[in-house]
């Protein structure tokens, strides 16, 4: 299905920046748009049935194609204060060219239908699967809360776990389904750690069985954080019944987590028990890591951790190996400035992140949520191995990262985004809520700016 989008004529700033989202938005929901401004429509561009997109109405990332919700269209209008969103059949006719407010006059002559389409948009429901409108005074205040309230990072994070059920396959790059994730890496020829075993539950394991596998780590794959991660050496025996008695109800364990509903829903969580991975070093304590954090096919940085040397600490590298310090990131309390060797597979292992992720956008429809992932590496002095993905670092709130840091990773997300909100309109003298009020109301100047003092206070007010 075909949509004519009408955007606002280009009066000033504002207007053109609210044109420019609201085109965003409408590329990650739609393929097929047809853009005309209000003042020239031009109907020969339509080829077939559409639907009519007035100046006001669009949708958020959230928000379904209107062919999703509409699955069997017929006529129909929806009309708020002349905000139309309206399905047409395109028959003979002689008009080529056409107005907006001369389009109104057409659906003026057309019964209304019910409908719940699309809602007047508050910062209450901009999780809902509606299309919204702004009415024009609004604009403004729409604006402002996009930049300072929606395209944050973990907005952003939430947004896209809200999304994530319309993607099937996601379920395959989640840290939460470790033992899929292993294999669909492993059909891309990169090394994983090799699984010596897959139990159900724990009642399948016997000690004969714990006696006769070669040294190994045995763990949950629905847990992240290290929980329950068992190791199995000659100086450490594991016994049955303590085994048994930890690993009792895994699998309920965090299955109301993120995406672990779509996950326990095709695939119950195992325990597994896979290779023993060495250190940096060699020896066989805690494995070394780099995550690497993957916006839009590019690794923008990774974080490298010695478990062995500290375990809540990491460094931070680019894609060159050159350390970033920490607190262009994140804090200085979490730096380690491990000496890291000179590893020889360095290039080839980036070389697989991009072939893992170009197979994940293709997954994810090249959507907006297969923009960016964690791909997490164990690393050796000679090898690597895929360990995990990670959709929704500490889970999705960014709690390691400085404000800069949450800031910079929403600009490599939606890069496209940052710049429409650059040399940003909301920088104006400080101001009093009360007349911050005043002048957004009174104000017709596209140069007008102003300072947020208290972000989350201001957001409410300008939505009460």
């Amino acid at each position: 299905m075909e949509y004519l989008v009408v955007l606002k004529n280009e009066e000033n700033l504002i207007i053109k920046k609210f044109n420019e989202i609201k085109k965003w938005f409408l590329n990650n929901i739609c393929n097929k748009k047809i853009y005309q401004y209000e003042d020239d429509i031009n109907i020969t561009s339509i080829k077939s049935d559409f639907f009519f997109i007035s100046p006001y109405v669009f949708p958020l990332l959230n928000s379904y194609p209107l062919e999703n919700m509409i699955p069997n269209p017929q006529k129909f209008l929806v009309d708020v204060d002349d905000n139309q969103i309206a399905y047409l059949r395109l028959k003979k006719n002689n008009i080529d060219r056409i107005k907006y407010s001369h389009f109104l006059k057409i659906f003026s002559g057309m019964e209304n239908s019910p409908s719940d389409l699309i809602s007047e948009f508050d910062n209450k429901n901009y999780l809902s699967k509606l299309w919204f409108y702004v009415k024009e005074e609004n604009i403004l205040r729409f604006l402002i809360f996009l930049e300072n309230s929606y395209f944050t990072w973990s907005r952003l994070n939430w947004i896209k776990l809200k999304m994530s059920n319309r993607y099937p396959n996601i379920v395959f790059y989640e840290g939460k389904n470790k033992l899929e994730s292993k294999k669909l890496v492993e059909k891309l020829d990169i090394l994983v750690p090799k699984t010596y075993r897959v139990y159900n539950n724990s009642d399948e394991i016997t000690q004969e069985e714990l006696d006769e596998l070669p040294d190994c780590i045995i763990k949950p794959t629905n847990l992240d954080g290290s929980k329950l991660i068992f190791k199995k050496n000659s100086r450490n025996i594991l016994q049955l019944e303590t085994l048994k008695k930890k690993l009792k109800n895994f699998d309920k364990m965090g299955i109301n987590k993120e995406l672990m509903p779509m996950i326990y829903a095709k695939f119950k969580p195992k325990i597994i028990a896979e290779e023993y991975v060495p250190d940096i070093k060699g020896t066989f304590t805690k494995p070394c890591e780099f995550k690497f954090y993957v916006f839009n096919g590019k690794i923008i940085f990774f974080i490298a951790i010695n478990r062995k040397l500290d375990y809540n600490k990491f460094d931070f590298y680019d894609e060159n190996f050159k350390q970033i310090q920490n607190d262009t990131l994140s804090y200085n309390r979490t730096q380690i400035d491990f000496d890291w060797p000179q590893l020889t597979y360095f290039e080839e292992m980036k070389k697989d992140i991009s072939k893992i992720y170009d197979k994940f956008t293709r997954d994810m429809d090249n959507s907006f949520i297969s923009r960016f992932i964690r791909m997490d590496f164990f690393v050796t002095k000679d090898k690597y191995y895929f360990g995990e993905f990670s959709l929704f670092p500490n889970g999705g709130s960014g709690k390691n990262l400085n404000d800069f840091g949450r800031k910079y990773f929403v600009q490599c997300w939606v890069p496209e985004v940052f710049s429409i909100f650059q040399g940003s309109l909301f920088e104006i003298p400080r101001l009093t809520l009360k007349e911050i009020d005043k002048e957004l109301v009174e104000s017709n100047n596209s140069k007008f700016r102003f300072i947020i003092k208290d972000k989350s206070k201001f957001i409410d007010y300008l939505f009460s």
